[in-house]
């Protein structure tokens, strides 16, 4: 899943507590969770395979993703009333943190990461599909869709 989607859902996860770190280890064990169903696509995966400009890529991808999580939570935030928006940033810093720490793992290699990239590749891997782009795309937008409505409804 793109990281929008996993911050979205520790957004939903976040307003359904009241206390941070709650907020923080539900939205970082539901970001394995989505992690769990298929959302790679070969058409992203040959892409990004095409050339040796991998990290590059993942930077823009991540970078675009980071500018996407802002703008929604800053809509949120100016349109609905969290009664603490600090638990609400630990949901989305608990959605997001696994990814970042892949892809920090991807530029440094630093090793103490390597087993924590084993387990997240693991979990992407459990259920293999590759999907077609539509498939992927429909999948995140429905989820995301779902996750801001239930944000706004619950």
């Amino acid at each position: 899943m793109y990281p929008i989607v996993h911050s979205t859902a520790g957004i939903l996860i976040a307003k359904q507590t009241a206390s941070i770190p709650l907020a923080f280890f539900l939205a970082l064990i539901f970001h394995f969770v989505l992690d769990f169903f298929p959302h790679d696509c070969e058409s992203l995966d040959t892409w990004m395979k095409k050339d040796n400009n991998k990290i590059k890529k993942y930077f823009y991808i991540a970078l675009a993703d980071f500018i996407l999580i802002i703008i929604m939570a800053a809509i949120l935030f100016l349109t609905l009333d969290f009664p603490n928006p600090y638990v609400i940033l630990a949901g989305i810093v608990g959605g997001y943190l696994p990814d970042f720490l892949w892809g920090v793992h991807k530029v440094t290699k630093w090793k103490f990461l390597k087993p924590y990239c084993k387990f997240h590749s693991w979990v992407h891997n459990i259920w293999q599909a590759k999907l077609k782009t539509y498939q992927m795309v429909i999948i995140q937008i429905g989820l995301l869709a779902f996750f801001l409505w239930a944000i706004i409804k619950l």
